[in-house]
Protein backbone atom coordinates (compact mmCIF):
# COMPACT_ATOMS: atom_id res chain seq x y z
CA UNK A 1 0.00 0.00 0.00
CA UNK A 2 0.92 3.60 0.07
CA UNK A 3 2.66 3.44 3.42
CA UNK A 4 5.01 0.77 2.77
CA UNK A 5 6.13 2.40 -0.31
CA UNK A 6 6.16 5.95 1.51
CA UNK A 7 8.54 4.22 4.18
CA UNK A 8 10.57 2.36 1.79
CA UNK A 9 11.38 6.01 0.03
CA UNK A 10 12.27 7.31 3.46
CA UNK A 11 14.51 5.18 3.98
CA UNK A 12 16.14 4.78 0.46
CA UNK A 13 16.87 8.64 1.54
CA UNK A 14 18.35 8.29 4.60
CA UNK A 15 20.85 6.02 2.96
CA UNK A 16 21.32 8.76 0.12
CA UNK A 17 22.44 11.08 2.68
CA UNK A 18 24.42 8.77 4.87
CA UNK A 19 26.54 7.70 1.85
CA UNK A 20 26.88 11.61 0.88
CA UNK A 21 27.98 12.52 3.85
CA UNK A 22 30.47 10.09 3.72
CA UNK A 23 31.62 11.15 0.13
CA UNK A 24 31.89 14.63 1.20
CA UNK A 25 31.24 16.16 4.82
CA UNK A 26 30.74 18.87 3.49
CA UNK A 27 28.84 18.55 0.20
CA UNK A 28 25.36 19.54 -0.12
CA UNK A 29 22.78 19.08 -2.99
CA UNK A 30 22.24 22.08 -5.24
CA UNK A 31 19.07 24.01 -5.21
CA UNK A 32 18.13 23.35 -8.83
CA UNK A 33 18.97 19.50 -7.80
CA UNK A 34 15.81 17.37 -9.93
CA UNK A 35 15.69 13.85 -9.59
CA UNK A 36 13.53 11.74 -11.91
CA UNK A 37 10.24 9.79 -10.49
CA UNK A 38 11.87 6.39 -10.83
CA UNK A 39 15.45 7.74 -8.90
CA UNK A 40 14.19 5.50 -5.73
CA UNK A 41 14.73 2.24 -8.32
CA UNK A 42 18.38 3.07 -8.46
CA UNK A 43 20.87 2.62 -5.81
CA UNK A 44 21.47 5.29 -3.28
CA UNK A 45 25.55 6.22 -4.61
CA UNK A 46 24.13 6.72 -7.92
CA UNK A 47 21.12 9.02 -7.37
CA UNK A 48 23.82 11.41 -5.29
CA UNK A 49 26.54 11.27 -7.77
CA UNK A 50 23.93 12.33 -10.39
CA UNK A 51 23.21 14.98 -8.30
CA UNK A 52 26.65 15.95 -7.45
CA UNK A 53 28.01 16.09 -10.93
CA UNK A 54 24.45 18.09 -12.00
CA UNK A 55 23.56 15.16 -14.31
CA UNK A 56 26.92 14.72 -16.27
CA UNK A 57 26.91 11.19 -14.52
CA UNK A 58 23.32 9.94 -15.69
CA UNK A 59 22.85 6.22 -14.42
CA UNK A 60 20.02 5.76 -17.26
CA UNK A 61 22.37 6.16 -19.93
CA UNK A 62 25.90 5.53 -17.73
CA UNK A 63 25.48 2.45 -16.09
CA UNK A 64 25.15 -0.62 -18.17
CA UNK A 65 22.53 -2.97 -18.32
CA UNK A 66 22.93 -5.91 -15.44
CA UNK A 67 24.45 -9.51 -16.10
CA UNK A 68 21.91 -11.89 -17.06
CA UNK A 69 22.76 -13.63 -13.67
CA UNK A 70 24.66 -12.99 -10.59
CA UNK A 71 28.73 -14.00 -11.56
CA UNK A 72 30.38 -13.82 -7.62
CA UNK A 73 33.50 -14.52 -9.56
CA UNK A 74 33.47 -10.89 -11.82
CA UNK A 75 36.04 -8.82 -11.15
CA UNK A 76 35.57 -5.09 -12.35
CA UNK A 77 38.71 -3.18 -12.71
CA UNK A 78 38.04 -0.37 -12.42
CA UNK A 79 40.09 3.05 -14.02
CA UNK A 80 39.93 6.41 -13.90
CA UNK A 81 42.13 8.72 -16.37
CA UNK A 82 42.03 12.05 -17.75
CA UNK A 83 43.88 13.43 -21.36
CA UNK A 84 46.48 13.73 -19.95
CA UNK A 85 47.14 10.58 -19.43
CA UNK A 86 45.87 9.22 -22.56
CA UNK A 87 49.49 7.63 -24.01
CA UNK A 88 49.06 4.98 -21.00
CA UNK A 89 45.55 4.03 -22.47
CA UNK A 90 47.10 1.21 -24.37
CA UNK A 91 48.74 0.40 -21.25
CA UNK A 92 45.87 -0.07 -19.19
CA UNK A 93 43.98 -2.27 -21.26
CA UNK A 94 47.14 -4.78 -22.10
CA UNK A 95 47.49 -5.22 -17.88
CA UNK A 96 43.57 -6.25 -18.47
CA UNK A 97 43.99 -8.81 -21.54
CA UNK A 98 46.89 -10.17 -20.46
CA UNK A 99 45.25 -11.04 -16.83
CA UNK A 100 44.59 -15.04 -16.19
CA UNK A 101 41.42 -14.50 -14.08
CA UNK A 102 38.93 -14.98 -16.62
CA UNK A 103 35.74 -13.36 -15.68
CA UNK A 104 36.42 -9.50 -15.89
CA UNK A 105 35.53 -6.05 -17.07
CA UNK A 106 37.60 -3.18 -17.48
CA UNK A 107 35.74 -0.05 -16.65
CA UNK A 108 37.58 2.90 -17.45
CA UNK A 109 35.81 6.90 -16.49
CA UNK A 110 37.81 9.39 -18.79
CA UNK A 111 37.24 13.32 -18.34
CA UNK A 112 38.67 15.61 -20.44
CA UNK A 113 37.77 17.02 -24.12
CA UNK A 114 37.95 14.56 -26.49
CA UNK A 115 37.13 11.14 -25.93
CA UNK A 116 40.18 8.23 -26.25
CA UNK A 117 39.96 7.07 -30.00
CA UNK A 118 41.93 3.85 -28.35
CA UNK A 119 38.86 2.85 -25.47
CA UNK A 120 36.09 4.07 -27.97
CA UNK A 121 37.12 1.09 -30.70
CA UNK A 122 38.54 -1.38 -27.53
CA UNK A 123 34.57 -1.09 -26.48
CA UNK A 124 33.40 -1.77 -29.43
CA UNK A 125 35.55 -4.51 -30.46
CA UNK A 126 35.90 -5.80 -26.37
CA UNK A 127 32.21 -6.82 -25.14
CA UNK A 128 34.52 -6.66 -20.97
CA UNK A 129 35.17 -2.87 -21.90
CA UNK A 130 33.20 -0.63 -20.13
CA UNK A 131 34.41 3.15 -21.53
CA UNK A 132 32.36 6.30 -20.13
CA UNK A 133 33.82 9.88 -21.24
CA UNK A 134 32.55 12.86 -19.57
CA UNK A 135 33.65 16.11 -21.76
CA UNK A 136 34.97 19.20 -19.79
CA UNK A 137 32.82 22.79 -20.02
CA UNK A 138 33.63 25.80 -20.13
CA UNK A 139 30.96 27.96 -18.05
CA UNK A 140 31.51 30.44 -15.76
CA UNK A 141 32.62 29.35 -11.98
CA UNK A 142 29.38 27.05 -10.25
CA UNK A 143 28.16 25.72 -13.47
CA UNK A 144 28.84 22.12 -13.66
CA UNK A 145 31.48 20.29 -12.16
CA UNK A 146 34.07 18.52 -15.06
CA UNK A 147 37.28 18.24 -15.00
CA UNK A 148 39.50 21.17 -15.30
CA UNK A 149 42.24 19.42 -17.61
CA UNK A 150 42.84 20.44 -20.72
CA UNK A 151 44.18 18.16 -23.73
CA UNK A 152 46.77 19.76 -25.41
CA UNK A 153 49.39 17.16 -26.79
CA UNK A 154 48.83 13.41 -25.98
CA UNK A 155 52.21 12.59 -25.68
CA UNK A 156 52.44 15.37 -22.85
CA UNK A 157 52.12 12.33 -20.27
CA UNK A 158 55.72 11.59 -21.19
CA UNK A 159 57.10 14.93 -22.78
CA UNK A 160 56.18 17.20 -20.59
CA UNK A 161 57.31 18.28 -16.90
CA UNK A 162 55.11 16.93 -14.88
CA UNK A 163 51.80 19.52 -12.83
CA UNK A 164 53.77 19.84 -9.33
CA UNK A 165 50.08 19.13 -8.10
CA UNK A 166 49.75 16.00 -9.47
CA UNK A 167 53.21 15.21 -8.01
CA UNK A 168 53.96 13.58 -4.17
CA UNK A 169 56.16 15.70 -2.67
CA UNK A 170 58.08 15.42 0.50
CA UNK A 171 59.12 17.97 3.39
CA UNK A 172 58.92 18.04 7.39
CA UNK A 173 55.32 17.32 8.09
CA UNK A 174 52.46 15.02 6.80
CA UNK A 175 52.36 15.07 2.88
CA UNK A 176 48.45 13.41 3.00
CA UNK A 177 47.46 16.86 5.07
CA UNK A 178 47.32 19.21 2.37
CA UNK A 179 44.76 19.46 0.40
CA UNK A 180 44.47 20.30 -3.83
CA UNK A 181 41.81 22.60 -4.93
CA UNK A 182 40.33 21.29 -8.28
CA UNK A 183 37.36 22.66 -9.85
CA UNK A 184 36.57 19.20 -11.90
CA UNK A 185 36.01 15.71 -10.41
CA UNK A 186 38.78 14.59 -8.38
CA UNK A 187 39.81 11.14 -9.26
CA UNK A 188 38.10 9.97 -5.95
CA UNK A 189 34.55 11.02 -7.36
CA UNK A 190 35.88 9.37 -10.68
CA UNK A 191 36.67 6.30 -8.71
CA UNK A 192 33.01 6.34 -7.60
CA UNK A 193 31.67 6.83 -10.48
CA UNK A 194 33.64 3.96 -12.35
CA UNK A 195 32.25 2.00 -8.84
CA UNK A 196 28.66 2.46 -9.88
CA UNK A 197 29.02 1.28 -13.06
CA UNK A 198 30.49 -1.94 -12.10
CA UNK A 199 28.97 -4.77 -12.38
CA UNK A 200 30.71 -7.48 -10.44
CA UNK A 201 30.92 -7.90 -6.96
CA UNK A 202 34.91 -7.52 -6.61
CA UNK A 203 36.42 -4.56 -7.67
CA UNK A 204 39.99 -3.72 -7.87
CA UNK A 205 41.73 -0.99 -9.40
CA UNK A 206 44.36 -0.04 -12.27
CA UNK A 207 46.05 2.79 -12.64
CA UNK A 208 47.33 4.30 -15.95
CA UNK A 209 51.29 3.91 -15.73
CA UNK A 210 51.11 0.94 -13.57
CA UNK A 211 52.22 -2.49 -14.27
CA UNK A 212 49.95 -5.41 -13.34
CA UNK A 213 51.71 -8.99 -13.40
CA UNK A 214 49.38 -11.69 -15.51
CA UNK A 215 48.60 -13.21 -12.26
CA UNK A 216 47.58 -10.30 -10.10
CA UNK A 217 43.97 -10.44 -10.55
CA UNK A 218 43.95 -14.31 -9.39
CA UNK A 219 45.84 -14.16 -6.57
CA UNK A 220 44.57 -10.52 -5.27
CA UNK A 221 41.34 -12.63 -5.05
CA UNK A 222 42.31 -15.84 -3.60
CA UNK A 223 43.54 -13.34 -0.70
CA UNK A 224 40.20 -11.44 -0.49
CA UNK A 225 38.87 -14.63 0.07
CA UNK A 226 40.43 -15.99 2.45
CA UNK A 227 39.44 -12.63 4.68
CA UNK A 228 38.38 -15.07 7.96
CA UNK A 229 35.58 -12.41 8.22
CA UNK A 230 32.93 -14.42 6.01
CA UNK A 231 33.20 -17.19 3.69
CA UNK A 232 31.69 -15.26 0.95
CA UNK A 233 34.15 -12.53 0.03
CA UNK A 234 31.49 -11.42 -2.90
CA UNK A 235 28.67 -10.29 -0.10
CA UNK A 236 31.27 -9.30 2.96
CA UNK A 237 32.43 -5.73 3.64
CA UNK A 238 36.01 -7.02 2.41
CA UNK A 239 38.85 -4.98 1.58
CA UNK A 240 42.62 -5.69 0.67
CA UNK A 241 45.88 -4.01 -0.40
CA UNK A 242 49.19 -4.91 -2.14
CA UNK A 243 52.14 -4.48 0.57
CA UNK A 244 55.05 -4.83 -1.75
CA UNK A 245 55.62 -4.29 -5.45
CA UNK A 246 58.48 -2.19 -7.51
CA UNK A 247 59.07 1.24 -8.57
CA UNK A 248 61.22 2.92 -11.42
CA UNK A 249 62.41 6.59 -12.26
CA UNK A 250 63.49 6.30 -16.01
CA UNK A 251 64.84 10.21 -15.38
CA UNK A 252 66.69 9.10 -11.49
CA UNK A 253 67.86 5.78 -13.28
CA UNK A 254 66.33 4.17 -10.02
CA UNK A 255 64.71 0.87 -9.48
CA UNK A 256 63.82 -0.12 -5.88
CA UNK A 257 61.58 -2.26 -3.41
CA UNK A 258 58.42 -0.84 -1.98
CA UNK A 259 57.64 -2.90 1.27
CA UNK A 260 54.51 -1.74 3.24
CA UNK A 261 55.37 -3.77 6.19
CA UNK A 262 59.06 -2.63 6.68
CA UNK A 263 59.83 0.44 8.51
CA UNK A 264 61.19 2.97 5.17
CA UNK A 265 64.46 4.93 6.72
CA UNK A 266 63.40 7.65 4.43
CA UNK A 267 60.93 9.38 6.25
CA UNK A 268 63.67 10.12 9.03
CA UNK A 269 65.09 12.74 6.20
CA UNK A 270 61.20 14.44 6.36
CA UNK A 271 61.02 14.47 10.37
CA UNK A 272 59.24 11.41 10.63
CA UNK A 273 59.10 8.31 13.34
CA UNK A 274 59.57 5.49 10.34
CA UNK A 275 57.42 2.96 11.99
CA UNK A 276 54.69 5.70 12.62
CA UNK A 277 54.78 6.94 8.95
CA UNK A 278 54.54 3.38 7.05
CA UNK A 279 51.64 2.77 9.29
CA UNK A 280 50.15 5.72 8.12
CA UNK A 281 51.13 5.39 4.54
CA UNK A 282 50.39 1.58 3.98
CA UNK A 283 46.80 1.77 3.01
CA UNK A 284 47.05 5.10 0.85
CA UNK A 285 48.27 3.85 -2.77
CA UNK A 286 44.40 3.14 -4.11
CA UNK A 287 46.53 1.24 -7.79
CA UNK A 288 46.89 -1.88 -5.43
CA UNK A 289 43.49 -1.55 -3.72
CA UNK A 290 40.97 -4.99 -4.25
CA UNK A 291 37.31 -4.53 -2.53
CA UNK A 292 34.01 -6.43 -2.62
CA UNK A 293 31.38 -3.98 -4.03
CA UNK A 294 29.80 -4.39 -0.81
CA UNK A 295 32.79 -2.02 0.39
CA UNK A 296 31.82 0.45 -1.71
CA UNK A 297 28.51 0.74 -1.30
CA UNK A 298 28.79 1.43 2.45
CA UNK A 299 31.84 3.81 2.08
CA UNK A 300 32.67 6.00 -0.96
CA UNK A 301 35.82 7.33 -2.02
CA UNK A 302 36.56 11.18 -0.23
CA UNK A 303 35.89 13.18 -3.05
CA UNK A 304 39.01 15.32 -2.01
CA UNK A 305 42.08 15.44 -3.34
CA UNK A 306 46.29 16.55 -1.63
CA UNK A 307 49.65 16.15 -2.54
CA UNK A 308 50.04 12.90 -1.71
CA UNK A 309 46.65 10.73 -1.64
CA UNK A 310 43.65 10.40 0.10
CA UNK A 311 43.19 6.83 -0.89
CA UNK A 312 44.03 5.85 2.48
CA UNK A 313 40.73 7.37 4.21
CA UNK A 314 38.38 4.71 2.43
CA UNK A 315 40.20 1.59 4.35
CA UNK A 316 40.44 3.76 7.41
CA UNK A 317 36.77 4.20 7.70
CA UNK A 318 35.84 0.92 6.60
CA UNK A 319 38.23 -0.13 9.29
CA UNK A 320 36.52 1.70 11.77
Amino acid sequence: GEEPAAEATREWLSRARLWMQRLDPKATVPPTARLPANAVNWEPAAAVLFVLTHGHFDPRRDVPPPLPQRQTDLISVCCATSDRRRTFHPLIYENFRRQTHELRELVVVHTGEMPSNFFTEKARTDPRVVYRFFPITREAPGSPRLTDEKMGSPWDAVLVDDDPAELTYWEHGDPWAWEIVREGWTRGLKRNVACCIARGSVIAHFDDGCLYAPAYLSRMLAELRSSPVTGDASLSITAGVLTKWYTVGIADLDFRLVDMKRPEPLWEQYGQDPRRGQEKDQYNHGFVYMYTRAAWEQQPFPDTETVGTKDSDFMKALRS
